[in-house]
């Protein structure tokens, strides 16, 4: 199973609706910082939303996400919008087709 790592942005299948979602959760979830494993002290959210690269059979759908307290869903949206433009199209097909997500080496700031 894979860690849950503040702030940094994974890749993952495509999920169902190609919509951004906001998925809260309750304080006490486990996630890593600075490689050090926390229990949060508040809530936490996670953001996805899926992507497409590529045209005609050459074409792959896949989902980034990440979790991170921020609210600000609209900064989130428009970070991982410009983080897709920079996926691999063979990393996006490798992961799409697989069971489990893959950290991007991508964190997301608050306020930026």
């Amino acid at each position: 199973m894979n860690k849950l790592i503040l702030n940094r942005v994974a890749i993952w299948q495509p999920k169902y609706g190609d919509e951004f979602t906001e998925r809260p959760a309750p304080a006490g979830r486990t996630y890593y910082e600075n490689n050090v494993a926390k229990a949060s002290n508040q809530p936490m959210r996670r953001f996805a939303k899926n992507y497409t690269l590529g045209k005609g059979k050459n074409t792959v759908k896949f989902c980034l996400m990440m979790i991170t307290f921020s609210d600000a869903s609209a900064q989130i949206e428009a970070f991982l919008d410009a983080t897709a433009k920079s996926v691999d199209i063979e990393l996006a097909r490798k992961v799409a087709a697989g069971s489990s997500f893959e950290y991007l080496d991508i964190y997301y700031k608050e306020g930026e």
